[in-house]
């Protein structure tokens, strides 16, 4: 029997030596892992759901097809092994490195797949390899406009930022709600800020300044929580720290508590305010927002607080000897000046005086007080003092600061708006004076720097006087200070437009021709406010050829004026071709009207509308009502789309021309189009009634028009209304007008009373119309009118009511003594 095969012995496969540890090696290895483990284990004891296994057999020829595509940069070919991986589950085993490989590439190439793959690591609980490349992930979601997205990711890998070496992911978010402030809401940031002071780590207490003085700039009191808790950890902000808060939380806080708060505590702290710092914390509390805030009523009472505080401030820095700058202290009489405190204003400009000496800053700011107090003639030896002590004049005719200061001739911010090139070149050159060029020099804020004279509070001060002068009819003191303005060089494109229309009131044409000249010399264009004078001095004098070169100057050169015109705030440019097509029409050259409207049309800052109004009012010039409509018709073929606007100039102009059955065509035109029914509309349309002499239609419309479109009586609205009733109603319509003005709002201007005391007149009330002239009218603050008290009196006297007389006398001589007049008829 043949015997069984033996079968082969099996053999223990034994370790090389190289491979087999030795007893001191495994000692070795096994203190090592007890007392210090690795960064692996730390993490996986930390987070294990953000770690991973090893791979799978199964995937290992996936694992290797991505390691080949990565390599090629073959994106398709990866990421169709990402979603396979993926599909299985299976993404988060994948070595963190081979993942940062593939990140790199689709975040190199921008890949369209980028954002579905980032998609899949956050929900498979896959890792990349380093910090840094989260803060990437970061920034490229808030590049695509998902600044939700990058908090999302420091919040779901937060375990990994807080280590020191995730300190990249940290910096980024900090650095996102400095850059990006206006992207990143406050909630976020106020949460993300807490997360960082409540984990109390050494290596973040760098981040914390940033982002508390973000906080005092949006939330002060979520700032002042921060501050509390950092507080409590053991942190203590330096005090410049401290001084830059305050500066943030005055932009947002009402009640200035968390500004007093930081401010007691930089002393309390053993710190005190530098000069730069207090000059930031007087910038923030009455600075431009100050200035942007006054204008809204309700902000009067806290535009008071930030200024007592300011001035409180002022004080106890001074007693510390740190006097706040010349331009911190001519800003603060700016400021009282705008509240009417013009008392407690001059005061303060004595203790300027006494505490730092004169100075152009603050003698501006008193220029300000005694032009509020109407003490014109004050203000020409005031400007020649300032020149005096601030400049002097070499022998060889040059003119320098009193102390050798460098003189700043301009501003540079509008040299470089008008400037041929678009550069910050200035438009005065001087080859022995020094032009120094900054990027902000405006209004109150401007900067003083030692050693240096600013062109601000000259040109502010002569604004003042020539403001003054046109006030008194002073011309001569006007171009006085303008000379000594140009003596030293300065160039200042408002001064040239205040000058321009003094001398227009002046009629003044060598003077005007004078500015003129300068404004070349200086390379100076003429802006829409200047050129608005030229072209009115031209008209006024009848000459209509000097107008149209005036007006073809400006077409020439509008832009470069055109960002001046827009920062300032000028009105569009068709004010200066209205008048002009007016006068052409009148001359009955609808040619060039015509030419001009085309040339208007061509301008992107006016409106096609505003044109086809001066189109219209140049042929309501005329009386022609063929012209208009003929004129009408050619604005829309030139593709002009009527506005309300338009049609109630139309309207308007019919109405005056008695033209009533074709204004309500044009009316009824409106209705079937949709236009919208405005105050000007409404107006108009009144106007058509009352030159119409239709009272009861008037108030049909009045009534209907106010219930179905909700018009809501204005200032302007009011003059109409009274003046319809004067002709046309009775005292009980027009004092119903008066009332449904009262509940709407409204406060009746000069205008509004002199029209009430018209109609009451008109209705046959004397004593109506002399309560409205010497009680309402001085009661709202205001001068009785002088043409009614005139009208009132004349005809008082027509009539026999010699009490009216008697009590309308003292107004009138009050009148004729402080003001001059020119005589006007009186009304029939």
């Amino acid at each position: 029997m043949a015997s069984r095969p033996a079968q082969p012995t099996k053999q223990k496969s034994m370790p090389s030596s190289r491979s087999q540890p030795t007893t001191e090696q495994q000692k070795s290895s096994k203190a090592v892992i007890n007392t210090a483990p690795s960064k692996t284990a730390a993490r996986e004891t930390a987070d294990a759901k953000l770690w991973m296994k090893r791979p799978t057999k199964k995937h290992a020829k996936a694992i290797h097809r991505l390691e080949i595509a990565t390599q090629q940069h073959d994106v398709l070919d990866a990421w169709a092994m990402i979603q396979t991986m993926a599909n299985d589950g299976v993404l988060s085993q994948l070595p963190p490195a081979q993942l940062g490989h593939v990140f790199d590439m689709l975040m190199a190439l921008q890949s369209p797949v980028l954002d579905d793959f980032l998609q899949l690591i956050r929900t498979q609980g896959a890792r990349l390899p380093t910090p840094r490349m989260y803060a990437r992930w970061m920034r490229y979601e808030a590049d695509s406009g998902r600044m939700d997205g990058a908090f999302n990711i420091y919040w779901h890998y937060r375990p990994i930022a807080l280590t020191e070496g995730g300190k990249p992911m940290v910096h980024e978010i900090v650095d996102l709600i400095c850059n990006r402030g206006a992207q990143v809401t406050t909630s976020p940031m106020m949460r993300f800020a807490q997360d960082l002071v409540e984990a109390n780590k050494p290596w973040l207490v760098a981040y914390y300044e940033p982002l508390m003085y973000e906080a005092s700039r949006r939330y002060p009191d979520g700032m002042m929580k921060l501050y509390i808790k950092m507080a409590a950890s053991g942190y203590a902000p330096p005090p410049e720290v401290q001084a830059r808060l305050c500066s943030g939380a005055v932009q947002t806080s009402d009640d200035l508590a968390t500004v007093r708060t930081l401010y007691a505590s930089t002393y309390a702290a053993g710190g005190e305010m530098t000069p730069v710092t207090l000059k930031k914390m007087m910038g923030s509390l009455v600075g431009s927002s100050w200035n942007a805030a006054l204008a809204i009523p309700e902000n009067r009472t806290l535009c008071l607080d930030r200024l007592e505080y300011a001035l409180e401030v002022f004080r106890k820095e001074s007693r510390r000897g740190n006097i706040a700058g010349p331009a911190q202290r001519g800003l603060l009489i700016q400021r009282l000046v705008a509240m009417e405190l013009y008392d407690e204003a001059e005061q303060f400009y004595r203790t300027c005086v006494r505490l730092a000496g004169r100075c152009a800053f603050v003698d501006s700011g008193y220029g300000l007080i005694l032009y509020k107090r109407r003490e014109y003639k004050l203000l020409e030896p005031l400007v020649k003092e300032v020149f005096a002590y601030s400049f002097r004049s070499l022998p060889d005719g040059r003119v320098v600061g009193a102390k050798d200061e460098e003189i700043v001739l301009t501003n540079p911010l509008v040299a470089r708006l008008i400037a041929v090139d678009g550069s910050a070149r200035a438009a005065v050159k001087d080859d022995d004076t020094a032009i120094v060029i900054r990027s902000k020099l405006s209004n109150g804020e401007a900067n003083d720097m030692p050693g240096r004279l600013s062109f601000w509070p000259f040109a502010s001060l002569v604004k003042i006087l020539i403001s003054g002068s046109r006030k008194d009819a002073n011309y001569v003191a006007a171009m006085d200070a303008y000379r000594l303005f140009r003596s030293v060089g300065f160039v200042d494109i408002e001064v040239y437009e205040n000058m321009l229309w003094a001398m227009q009131e002046a009629d003044d044409m060598t003077g005007m021709n004078t500015i003129l000249d300068d404004m070349k010399c200086t390379d100076t264009p003429l802006p829409i406010v200047a050129s608005q004078a030229l072209i009115e001095m031209h008209l006024q004098r009848d000459d209509l050829a000097s107008a149209g070169r005036a007006l073809d100057a400006y077409i020439k050169t509008h832009p470069r004026t055109r960002k001046y015109d827009t920062l300032v705030g000028s009105p569009d440019a068709g004010i200066l071709f209205s008048p002009v097509m007016a006068r052409y029409a009148e001359a009955g050259n609808l040619d060039k009207v015509k030419q001009l409207f085309k040339v208007g049309c061509s301008f992107t800052n006016i409106p096609k509308t505003h044109l086809a109004n001066a189109l219209f009012v140049a042929c309501g010039v005329r009386e022609s009502v063929d012209e208009l409509l003929e004129m009408a018709a050619y604005a829309e073929k030139q593709g002009v789309v009527f506005t309300t606007g338009n049609y109630a100039t139309i309207i308007d102009i019919l109405a005056k021309r008695d033209e009533y059955e074709v204004a309500r065509e044009w009316y009824e035109r409106t209705v079937a189009e949709g236009i919208e029914m405005d105050a000007f509309l409404f107006c108009s349309m009144m106007q058509v009634y009352s030159y119409a002499g239709r009272p009861a239609e008037a108030k049909t419309f009045y009534r209907r028009e106010r219930c179905k479109h909700g018009i809501a009586i204005n200032q302007a609205v009011l003059s109409v209304l009274c003046d319809t009733a004067g002709y046309h109603m009775t005292i009980k319509d027009l004092e119903g007008f008066w009332q449904d003005a009262q509940c709407d709002g409204v406060q009746p201007d000069e205008n509004n009373y002199a029209a009430l005391a018209e109609a009451y007149w008109r209705l046959g009330d004397m004593d109506k119309a002399t309560k409205v002239l010497l009680q309402d009218m001085p009661q709202a603050g205001y001068a009785p009118n002088y043409n009614m008290l005139r009208t009132v009196h004349y005809h008082a006297g027509k009539n026999g009511r010699k009490d009216i007389i008697t009590q309308l006398q003292p107004a009138l001589a009050k009148h004729r003594q402080n003001n001059q007049h020119v005589e006007q008829p009186v009304q029939p």
